[in-house]
């Protein structure tokens, strides 16, 4: 069998971590594995011997002027890609929910619903004019292409049925979840005791529907009402300037010095400020499969976490949940954790057993099974 990964739009994050992940194993089984990028750098020191990377120097270039990248990736998707797939043990993924116009005559092109915006109605209508063109645009690519795939993986429960409303039956699918690397954190948090500075953390980019303004707003009520000491880190990249509203709100309500913005952590280093937190927070409206929140469950951190989208798929009943849109709600479900050491315990414990239940090998064998059975060529 031999696996070509359409990974020409992707580049950095979690995206680039599942290519690398799946086509390492995929290698490592001894089947040939192509993964096709504008960009080899992010890939070279992290892909095993086995597999091979393709980086057209037209694609490459294209890449680097402003522009052209989109354009150029798409025609050359259309044009120059069948040719790569004319073997007849041949299987294609695109990951990130894009396949030609002629992937019913190409046979084995697979895809995968990753990204929940474009289906997500209220969480879009947060963004500008501009955005939301965009966003329209890719839910009518990606709904044409999810139609056309000769498979598509969700990575939620949550998603596939919220997906399948929109697009109808589809030739074939199956939900497979993402997966935490089990080096993320090999040891859980040890102790539950609080310290004279309770250490809250979120994990993830300041957007919209991310809910950073009701969290500050939550904590900044609680730690008033109940005289508390706390910092809060919030890890994860900014967007469009919406960190510079976070920061203009805590310095309103008095929490400028106790936030700490840590920006992108990668695993080595997000681990560690894990571990030495009390509470974590997920206050996201929308999500396709957290993979933050599972890190947060893997550590062993009780978490407080928004109980809407696939959010309690994940957490089950391992954790607090409130509505991301109330900042009364959101320190509801904090100061519930905050009550008791033992229930702390009790929490962080039951979310590290059930986190281990996302575990990428399994990820990638049942992705390459489903592939091998739909596409009906050995494995």
């Amino acid at each position: 069998m031999r696996l070509v990964i359409d990974a020409l739009t992707v580049s950095a994050g979690g995206a680039l971590a599942h290519v690398i992940s799946l086509a390492n194993h995929v290698g490592a089984a001894g089947h040939d594995v192509s993964v096709i990028c504008c960009d080899d750098r992010p890939y070279a020191a992290r892909m095993s011997r086995g597999v091979r990377i393709d980086c057209p120097n037209i694609l490459r270039f294209a890449s680097r002027v402003n522009g052209c990248r989109l354009p150029v990736i798409s025609l050359w998707r259309e044009t120059r890609l069948p040719r790569m797939l004319r073997r007849e043990d041949t299987i294609a993924l695109n990951p990130n929910g894009i396949v030609p116009r002629r992937a019913r005559k190409l046979g084995a092109f697979f895809t995968m619903s990753q990204n929940m915006l474009p289906f997500d109605g209220a969480a879009s209508s947060d963004f500008v004019w501009r955005d939301r063109v965009k966003l329209a645009t890719i839910r009518r690519v990606q709904v044409d292409s999810f139609r056309r795939a000769a498979g598509v993986v969700f990575i939620s429960r949550f998603a596939a049925e919220r997906i399948l409303e929109v697009t109808g039956q589809l030739r074939h699918h199956q939900i497979i979840p993402l997966g935490v690397p089990a080096g993320f954190s090999r040891q859980p948090k040890q102790s539950y005791r609080l310290g004279p500075i309770i250490k809250l953390v979120y994990v993830s980019d300041f957007l919209p529907y991310k809910h950073h303004c009701e969290v500050i707003s939550a904590v900044a009520g609680l730690a008033r009402d109940r005289k508390l000491r706390v910092e809060i880190r919030l890890v994860g990249r900014d967007w469009s300037g919406m960190q510079r509203k976070v920061r203009v709100l805590a310095g309103e309500l008095g929490l400028e010095t106790q936030v700490r913005y840590l920006g992108y952590l990668g695993h080595g280093e997000l681990a560690p400020i894990l571990q030495d937190s009390d509470i974590a927070l997920f206050a996201s409206s929308c999500e396709n499969c957290p993979t933050t929140l599972i890190e947060k469950m893997r550590v062993g951190l009780p978490v407080a976490c928004s109980r809407l989208g696939p959010m309690p798929e994940v957490l089950g009943e391992c954790g607090r949940y409130f509505d991301p849109f109330d900042p009364a709600s959101i320190a509801k479900a904090i100061e519930d954790l905050l009550e008791s050491e033992e229930t702390r315990a009790q929490f962080g414990g039951e979310a590290r057993r059930r986190s281990l239940a996302f575990d990428p090998d399994v990820h990638n064998r049942t992705i390459m099974e489903f592939f091998s059975e739909t596409a009906r060529i050995p494995s």
